[in-house]
């Protein structure tokens, strides 16, 4: 058979069970894969690829689910892949920040924050991860905690940054800290770039802050970077628990 005559699959040809609709309902959203979940946002396919291999290609161009879910609507354009034009890098985009926005519903609305207690540094990652994923910017939260490191109420994002950076008021800290009665806080930013290996002035910054708690007897108990998960960290980097500022009060 020549090439001209070859023809892809298209959806409807394929078995009714390898259909990314009919997997959904099978094995459910969570089990699903990811170009099956992208196939269902995407919907059809173009001439020469179905659906299934047109988002196989949008996820090979960027390399991960991880950058794709941080692009924006320019750069899914600009990479020109068949079928994914300005209609449909907005829907991915616009798909992407809903599901986003549904988990910080679910944990503000939720009693996974106040009812909590902090038992260790993965219990905050756990809980600031939600907020934090995807964002282009760099997010300064705080975890104000009562007796027994019990959280009060939901984390606060009390400042954004740059790409790269956040400028911090530690008043801001604070005064959040005795309008809510906090017994003592846990501090976290987020590294957009996914790696939460601290800089120089984040150890700075966290110096600062340890100061100002012990002198207000609000103490800071640790400061998290929250990054991605990779081979080579878990995601995020805790300052207590690393030694490199002194956290005792």
């Amino acid at each position: 058979m020549s090439h001209s005559e070859y023809k892809p699959l298209r959806i409807e040809d394929l078995p009714r069970d390898l259909q990314p609709r009919e997997i959904l309902k099978r094995v459910g959203s969570r089990h699903s894969s990811d170009d099956t979940l992208l196939s269902i946002i995407l919907r059809v396919g173009v001439p020469g690829a179905n659906v299934v291999e047109t988002s196989r290609r949008l996820l090979a161009a960027f390399g991960s689910l991880d950058r794709l879910a941080n692009a924006t609507y320019e750069e899914i354009v600009a990479k020109r892949i068949p079928g994914i034009g300005e209609t449909k890098a907005l829907q991915i985009v616009s798909a992407i920040e809903f599901g986003r926005r549904c988990s910080y519903t679910e944990l503000t609305k939720s009693k996974q924050c106040n009812e909590k207690y902090i038992q260790s540094s993965e219990d905050v990652y756990n809980i600031l991860m939600p907020l934090m994923y995807g964002s282009r910017q760099e997010l300064f939260y705080v975890v104000l905690l009562g007796p027994r490191n019990k959280v009060i109420g939901v984390p606060r994002e009390i400042a954004k940054g740059q790409r790269d950076e956040v400028a911090l008021q530690p008043n801001l800290v604070f005064e959040l800290a005795l309008k809510e009665g906090a017994k003592s806080i846990i501090v976290a930013h987020n590294h957009p770039s996914g790696d939460p290996i601290p800089s120089d002035g984040d150890v700075e910054m966290t110096r600062k802050l340890i100061e100002a708690g012990q002198l207000l007897n609000i103490p800071i108990l640790d400061h998290l970077i929250i990054g991605m998960p990779s081979v080579d960290h878990s995601g995020f980097f805790s300052m207590a628990a690393s030694g490199l500022v002194n956290f005792d009060n």
